[in-house]
């Protein structure tokens, strides 16, 4: 089997931040997003939770 010689065509390696970039960054933004978004639900879910139950209460 032959090596292929990518340096001859240009071909670099890239570290993270670089594939990252080149990837339109959305690996940690958008996993922040999302869970932003979850957290988000979850908070309004127990605040209409907390409001009906006071309102039974009365």
């Amino acid at each position: 089997m032959k090596n292929l010689e990518l340096e001859n065509f240009g071909v670099q390696e890239m570290n993270a931040k670089e594939m990252q970039i080149a990837n339109g960054g959305a690996g940690g933004g958008m996993i922040k997003k999302v869970l932003g978004y979850i957290g988000g639900a979850i908070s309004d879910c127990a605040h209409g939770f907390v409001e009906g139950f006071l309102e039974g209460t009365r």
